[in-house]
């Protein structure tokens, strides 16, 4: 497997992304919580500051509690669409 982006790491989406980083080459994970982001560290682990950082990955996984966290992580001002808004006005 190649690079991922991995946003969301409650109780299942933190058992989720330990699974995917044992096969990933990289694995860009996001909490809002980032404590949670740093029990993942490791060599093939990278932790996103923002959701914007993870779409850098090519994939992208989310496993959010509900629609208002959602909405803030793709449409935010440091969401997913954001970044590829960036990315797709570049030369």
């Amino acid at each position: 497997m190649s690079e991922m982006g991995f946003l969301g790491l409650g109780s299942m989406g933190l058992a989720m992304a330990r699974n995917l980083a044992q096969d990933a080459t990289i694995l860009r994970v996001w909490n809002r919580t980032a404590s949670k982001a740093d029990a993942l560290a490791g060599e093939t682990v990278r932790r996103a500051r923002c959701p914007a950082e993870a779409p850098e990955s090519g994939m992208v996984v989310s496993m959010i509690a509900d629609d208002r966290a959602l909405e803030e992580i793709v449409g935010g001002p440091e969401g997913i669409l954001a970044a590829s808004a960036r990315v797709s006005t570049s030369p």
